[in-house]
């Protein structure tokens, strides 16, 4: 028997002002799912009207604020904080499409990502392994003017797991955005571990966005 085929996956934003539209909207036949955030009852009740009721994954929002400034662990023997250079490109790349794969990420369009801004190499995070290779990272993306700081991604290889480093590039990423000026973190989870992981640090559930199907 064939699979049924896949419905539209229904992205959308109303401004409060015109949430008379959330119906409009939501008549689309072709949506089999669609979200919103777990404490807007607005939302949550226009998508029952229309048959979305069966919850599904949450992507959950976290904050961290940053009154004062972190202090990373200690790591084992042979390993060291530092920030990526250009000459670290290809380790960069490789660390990612190995914790990402399949990933369409190249030394190419990850030069593209460095020349763009926000990007900052100074919050570009790793914890490099004896042998060279990138062990953890964590990419920090500011926002100087409201004085955040974007998680995003981050990630460990598999082989050096269990072993406190994914907790120890991240707090040697709010380490580095606090002296940069940055008084507060954000990050998006949607695993049990990882979020345990951002909570370990002091970071909060602020919103949850909800999958709904029908």
């Amino acid at each position: 028997m064939e699979d049924p085929p896949l419905g539209l996956e229904l992205d959308h934003d109303v401004h409060p002002d015109y949430l008379h539209l959330l119906d409009e909207i939501l008549a689309e036949p072709a949506a089999r799912v669609a979200f919103a955030f777990e404490d807007d009852a607005q939302q949550r009740a226009a998508l029952a009207r229309h048959g979305f009721t069966h919850p599904g994954d949450a992507m959950h929002y976290l904050v961290c604020d940053l009154a004062v400034r972190p202090e990373p662990p200690p790591l084992p023997h042979g390993f060291r904080y530092r920030t990526v250079g250009a000459a670290d490109v290809p380790e960069r790349v490789s660390i990612h499409r190995e914790v990402w794969a399949p990933s369409r990420v190249t030394e190419s369009s990850y030069a593209q990502v460095r020349a763009q801004w926000p990007y900052r190499e100074s919050l570009d995070c790793v914890v490099e392994a004896p042998d060279g290779r990138f062990a953890a990272y964590c990419l920090c993306w500011p926002d100087d003017e409201h004085r955040v700081g974007e998680f995003e991604p981050v990630g460990v290889r598999a082989e050096f797991r269990r072993r406190g480093l994914g907790a120890a590039v991240c707090t040697f990423a709010l380490q580095r955005l606090h002296t940069e000026g940055g008084r507060q973190a954000i990050v998006y989870c949607a695993t049990e571990p990882a979020c345990a992981l951002y909570k370990s640090l002091n970071f909060r559930v602020h919103a949850s966005l909800v999958e709904y199907s029908r």
